[in-house]
């Protein structure tokens, strides 16, 4: 079961548990082909595991109905899944896609494509 509402809309459901994420998955691959996932952070207690990730791509495919833009993204989420029996039967999901649509769009649409320097958080 997947209890991610991107922006507070329900995922529909599916005969299969899974399709829901891997057609979000499968859709930031098409917008972003060069796409890497970083575990920044990994815990695990029970039948749950968290994970810190930073996903980092270039916007090169059609996404969300914003063009390609060649602009290069990096956000951070965090997922927590249930497992049982080595499946994953539950999921919830921390990422802020507003945010990730804030550095896909052009220069001259008005936006511009900043990072804070890494000391800045240390």
């Amino acid at each position: 079961m997947n209890h991610y509402r991107p922006e507070g809309r329900a995922i529909p459901e599916a005969d299969r548990p899974a399709s829901g994420f891997q057609a979000f998955y499968g859709a930031l691959l098409q917008g972003f082909p060069d796409a890497t996932m970083e575990i920044n952070e990994q815990l695990a207690e029970r039948d749950l595991v968290a994970t810190r990730k930073t996903f980092r791509g270039t916007h090169l495919g059609e996404l969300w109905n914003l063009p390609p833009t060649g602009n290069r993204v990096e956000f951070e989420f965090i997922d927590i899944f249930r497992v049982s029996e080595g499946r994953l039967i539950e999921h919830w999901t921390s990422m802020d896609l507003a945010a990730l649509r804030h550095q896909m769009r052009t220069r001259a649409q008005g936006w511009t494509v900043s990072r804070a320097s890494p000391g800045l958080w240390a």
